[in-house]
């Protein structure tokens, strides 16, 4: 028995020395084997590294005959081959959770603690690395008992330590039927034990940082029966230093194996003096780590050497290194290659999604060292679309979810569908949905949908017989299709059936032909076809372990799909080896001080990454641990948080000394989302240290400075080319003292020159991006008559929006985009409602000749509810009838309509004016406001009037207007002179067109229709002063009238009937119905809303003018991007538009046409105009 220790810190060329010993045994003894035993994740790696290394010293006799490069489970893999062990069922992580969950629910009874926290997320997951940990290292069942017999161990302890007993005895008893990692090096040690198969070999451990208590049981029994055994360890000393926090495993594998070795009379030797295996000008980088006082040791550290970089965001940051490679590469081929850089990172959750971007952008090859997820292939959201839409019974936004993966689709004729007959069927099925509400119950029910209110199939046209041929392929695929597979497995008694019924579920709708199809695409990687392979495989073998455990067991959907669809998120892709020359993007956690990297990058260097905050997964905390490893003196890692800690800070250590040459600390001082990162410890060690500055990059180059930092690939440089060149733009667009430097100058001219050569127009469309203005061309005469035609028939609203922002009416209007329909209240069916409710209450009392101060407040109700009733019959009012929250809905409307009708009651008993007529029309069948624009083209003005009043006087009528509002609107002149609020003044000179000449209007109003409930913040002293308790609700009753009184505008025609609007004004006083008023001299308050009939007619005049402008405008294609802004109130407000416009208030040609809030004089205003 011999034993050599390779001994020293990471800064030492371990990997030169095992090699030195294996070339010297190799030419002393040739015949007998030589296993060299590496990390397994190096393996490939490490034997390509081997065998060249040893090429090139012409030993190449021995290339494979005798000299084996192995991982640990390809050692396995060697000797147990062919025994039955090795060929068992494997387990996977997922696999032993299922496992451990039949153990607990065969197990249930006699566990008072785990049968309460089976439901518990992670719970499964932390139990199997508990039960992994304890594989590991060693413990049995009587190391349990003895534990629960202890009277230092508290109760807490013991409940958990007898349910963790139970488990585990039963889990040992089911391990040797199955198999997974740690089960083969048992298998292996087992074997090792029993047959000497290593007899005079030479074994050499390299590249090892550390070592588990289960291989280090393998060494021991290697030790036993190898000739030699040649361990490496990452160790600053073999005695006890101050240091050994941060070598303190390997320290223990030293001593323990020392031990053993002495033990059994062995001769153990160490292996010091080591070569340097990284420049001299970072040897200073081993201090930090090994003595807490390095100042004498500054000239270890050349400056030049490390280089310290923040930028503002992990985007910038990544970019910023692959851009430095690329220029290391360009600038001095014959000194690097791909392959000699490597990136770090303790974490690459900031970062996974933009390597692929980044390092395609630049053009650096690269090979990302982390198995990709499975979750997010089409098959696992396919899984979890089908358990959602069972587990939340056919949400529509599930079954949309499933039908998007394509993964099986309808047949048509017994074919499957064309996958872009069924994309468009898809997406058809959506829009009708959304539209008509459809989900739920209403997928599976046994009512077909109605397509077609009273219209027979035959006679909808071609288009509409399309849709609904394609909404009934999937309406009738999932009512068929997936509700069939949801009875079948409900209706299974066993685990086994359910898996068949799943997978033949698959099968026959023809999963695999459409991964045939998928893997065609031409856009996808050789990598990327292979895990649709990958996937389908790995899906097969979580089914059969799912059907090993629980075979015999009774069904649950919940638990099954559980299950399969967490074996699949926790599951990875395999990996490729890279290939000769590419970048290595790997973890801290994998360092290998083996390969030759001549520059390393750590990036995410941030104060919460490195060091990381520690975090247990085990299930047993470290008093538990303690006692449950006390008995085992042998085993070096206890699971306790020291260890992790210590592993942590290990991990660092390597991190820091894997380069040869040259060292970048990287860090982001914001998140995405804006916090503020701080620099790692380490950081601000080297930069206190070693006066090593941090320096800035933020991926903003500046016109005026350096290129070095910018120039990288075509497609990189061009990038940043872009952003100097808009800067320099938006610069010099108000100061033309700017300039372009040098270096950027003949970057631009390069490009230049490069197009005058080369015809690509993906660079000239983006250098010509540079001149791009967010302006809208005006229409030219022929493309604006085919969207407006000669003649416009405009509504008021359309009016408005014009001149809120002309190019708003002509995405509107001209090209009439819209949102897609849905099924539900928009604020426009509403107000519909609203008017629909009110039109036909005050309709059927004109037919049934009835007059409003007859009814009772439930006569109101009643009517109200029978007009209800009848109008949620039509298609757009269906959504009020739902859902009970709609339902509810509907009613706080209705609610609110009797409300305005009881006020309404109220007010015409105080007021000589009586309801004439709703939704009174004009501009339909008449000429009421049509105006000539010129050159043949007209205006017509159409719209419908709420509600007209009519108070009957001595040989002449007078005559108000009311607008129904469901907000609060008041009359705003200023807006009535920009045309943004031309509705009263519109449907005045409507109403002035067609009443007799003897007759006047009085005034136009706005009606909030609300549901005014006071609360008793509402109460003023006022109202609750000078009455006693019986007034109290008279005086609430005055003052709710007034709540709903009108906002408007009064005409003043210098007439007696003025005041009969008001009854209830005597001696003076404002009016609870109109916003004017009287003082006691019989003169109409300051406060009073009225205009003189001049006045008024100005602003007809005016309003006219307003219309025909707009006419002109929009038939003459004008359709500025100007959206209107008065304070903070703009023209995008309220737009649905606003990601077409793009329009951004800090581009110089995007402007707000900007009104003053206020006209001083708006009627000598126009007037003078």
């Amino acid at each position: 028995m011999k034993i050599n220790f390779i001994i020293g810190t990471a800064d030492k060329d371990h990997h030169k020395k095992v090699l030195e010993i294996l070339e010297k045994n190799l030419v002393n003894d040739e015949n007998n084997n030589h296993f060299v035993l590496v990390p397994d994740r190096f393996s490939k790696s490490s034997e390509l590294n081997f065998l060249n290394e040893l090429n090139s010293k012409k030993r190449n006799s021995f290339g494979q005959k005798n000299l084996f490069i192995l991982g640990l489970s390809r050692l396995s893999w060697f000797f147990l081959k062919s025994t039955p062990e090795y060929n068992k069922p494997v387990l996977s992580k997922v696999g032993r959770e299922m496992l451990l969950l039949s153990i607990i629910k065969q197990n249930k009874k006699q566990l008072s603690l785990f049968s309460k926290k089976i439901n518990k997320p992670g719970f499964l997951s932390d139990l199997q690395e508990t039960i992994s940990n304890l594989e590991v290292n060693g413990i049995t069942f009587n190391n349990f008992q003895e534990l629960l017999h202890r009277k230092d161990v508290d109760e807490l302890s013991k409940i958990k330590i007898h349910d963790l007993s139970i488990v585990y005895n039963a889990y040992l008893k089911i391990r040797p039927n199955l198999s997974n990692d740690t089960k083969k090096i048992l298998d292996l040690i087992a074997f090792l034990h029993k047959n000497n198969v290593l007899k005079n070999s030479y074994i050499y451990f390299d590249g090892f940082t550390e070592f588990n208590n289960l291989e280090l049981r393998l060494i021991k029994e290697i030790l036993i029966q190898a000739k030699e055994v040649n361990i490496s360890l990452i160790l600053d000393d073999e005695r006890p230093k101050k240091t050994d926090h941060l070598f303190e495993l390997n320290k223990k594998v030293y001593l323990n194996l020392s031990r053993f070795t002495e033990k059994f009379g062995g001769s153990i030797k160490i292996i010091k003096n080591l070569d340097a295996r990284i420049n001299e000008n970072l040897m200073g980088l081993n201090e930090i780590f090994l003595h807490s006082d390095i100042h004498n040791n500054k000239e270890k550290i050349e400056k030049d050497r490390i280089k310290i970089i923040s930028s503002a965001n992990p985007y910038n940051e990544l970019r910023f290194v692959a851009s430095q490679i690329r220029n290391l590469i360009v600038n001095a081929p014959e000194k690097y290659r791909y392959k000699d850089f490597l990136i770090l990172a303790k974490s690459y959750v900031n970062y996974s999604n933009i390597i692929q971007p980044i390092f395609k952008e630049v053009n650096v090859p690269y090979f990302y060292d982390s198995q990709k997820s499975m979750d997010n292939h089409p098959l696992y959201e396919f899984l979890c679309s089908l358990y959602d839409i069972y587990k939340y019974h056919y949400r529509s936004k599930d079954i949309f979810r499933l039908l998007k993966t394509e993964i099986i689709i309808p047949k048509v004729n017994g074919n499957f569908m064309e996958i872009n007959d069924y994309r468009d069927a898809v997406s058809v099925t959506e829009n009708w949905v959304l539209k008509y509400g459809i989900d739920g119950n209403k997928w599976i029910n046994n009512s077909n949908w109605e397509y077609a209110v009273n219209v027979d199939f035959d006679d909808l046209s071609e288009d509409m017989q399309d849709v609904i041929k394609k909404v009934r392929i999937i309406h009738l695929f999932i009512k068929n299709t997936i509700k069939l597979l949801f009875s079948d497995l409900e209706k299974s008694s066993f685990c086994n059936n359910a898996v068949e019924i799943l997978y033949n579920f698959l099968l026959n709708n023809g999963i695999l032909q459409r991964f045939a199809e998928m893997k065609l695409k031409t856009d996808l990687t050789l990598v990327e076809r292979d895990q649709y392979d990958q996937i389908w495989n790995h899906f097969v073998d979580l089914l059969d372990e799912y059907v090993t455990i629980f075979k015999n067991e009774s069904f649950s959907i919940d638990q099954f799909m559980s299950i399969i669809i967490k074996g699949l998120s926790s599951s990875k892709y395999l990996q490729i080896p890279p290939a000769l020359d590419q970048v290595m993007i790997s973890t801290t956690k994998n360092v290998q001080l083996n390969n030759n990297y001549k520059f390393v990058f750590i990036i995410g260097m941030t104060s919460d990454s490195i060091p990381q905050k520690i975090e247990k997964s085990d299930f047993l905390d470290d008093d538990e641990n303690r006692l449950l490893n006390n008995e085992k003196i042998e085993n070096i890692q206890n699971n306790l948080l020291s260890d992790l800690v210590n592993k942590e800070y290990l991990e660092n250590y390597l991190s820091f000394l894997v380069p040869k040459e040259n060292l970048v600390l990287s860090y982001p001082r914001f998140t995405y989302s804006g916090e503020e990162n701080e620099p790692s410890l380490y950081i601000n060690k080297l930069k206190d240290l070693f006066n090593i500055p941090i320096v800035s990059y933020d991926d903003k180059p500046i016109y005026s400075e350096n290129v070095s930092y910018y120039l990288g690939s075509k497609e990189y440089t061009l990038s940043n080319l872009i952003k100097v060149l808009q800067q320099f733009r938006n610069d010099n667009f108000v100061d033309n003292d700017g300039h372009l430097s040098n270096g950027w100058s003949a970057v631009l001219n390069y490009f230049k020159n490069y197009l005058q050569i080369n015809n690509d127009p993906k660079i000239i469309n983006i250098l010509n991006s540079l001149n791009y203005r967010n302006v809208p061309q005006k229409l030219n005469t022929v493309i604006a008559d085919k969207l407006y035609g000669n003649d416009l028939n405009l509504s008021i609203s359309k009016l408005e929006t014009f001149y809120q922002n002309q190019y708003e009416y002509f995405l509107k209007y001209g090209l009439k985009l819209k949102s897609r329909d849905e099924f539900e209240l928009s604020l426009s069916d509403t107000g519909q409602y609203f008017h629909n409710l009110l039109d036909k209450f005050v309709k059927s009392l004109k037919f049934s000749n009835l007059n409003l101060k007859d009814f009772t407040e439930n006569d109101i109700e009643n009517k109200i509810n029978e007009i209800s009733d009848s109008l949620i019959k039509l298609p757009k009012y269906q959504v009020l009838d739902d859902s009970e929250r709609m339902i509810y809905l509907k009613e706080r409307l209705n609610k609110i309509v009797k409300k305005i009708i009881i006020k309404t009651q109220e007010q015409q008993s105080i007021t000589k004016t009586k309801i004439l007529d709703t939704e009174i029309e004009f501009g339909f069948n008449d000429q009421t406001l049509k105006f000539n624009l010129g050159d043949g083209k007209e205006i017509n003005i159409r719209g419908i009037i709420d509600r007209l009043d009519k108070l009957e006087s001595e040989g002449h009528n007078i005559y108000n207007l009311v607008d129904y509002k469901s907000s609060k609107h008041i009359i705003n002149y200023s807006k009535i002179y920009y045309g943004l609020s031309m509705q009263l003044i519109t449907y005045l000179d409507a109403i002035n067109q067609k009443i007799n000449k003897e007759d006047f209007i009085t005034g136009a109003f706005f009606l909030h229709l609300k549901d005014k409930i006071f609360t008793f913040s509402d109460l003023s002293k006022k109202l609750l002063s000078n009455f006693d308790l019986s007034s109290l609700t008279d005086n609430l009753n005055k003052q709710l009238l007034k709540e709903y009184s009108f906002d408007g505008l009064l005409i003043n025609n210098d007439r007696e009937d003025f005041k009969k609007l008001d009854l209830s004004i005597t001696d003076g006083g404002n009016s609870s119905i109109y916003p004017f008023g009287f003082t006691k001299n019989g003169k109409l308050t300051k406060n009073s809303k009225v205009i003189t009939e001049k006045e008024f007619n100005l602003l007809l005049k005016h309003n006219r003018d307003l219309i025909i402008n707009a006419g002109k405008q929009i038939l003459s294609g004008n359709n500025k991007l100007n959206p209107y802004k008065i304070n903070n109130q703009t023209g995008l407000d309220n737009s649905i538009y606003k990601s077409i416009m793009q329009f951004d208030a800090m581009l110089p040609e995007n402007n707000y046409h900007v009104l003053p809030a206020s006209i001083d004089n708006i009627f000598k205003q126009i007037e003078d105009e």
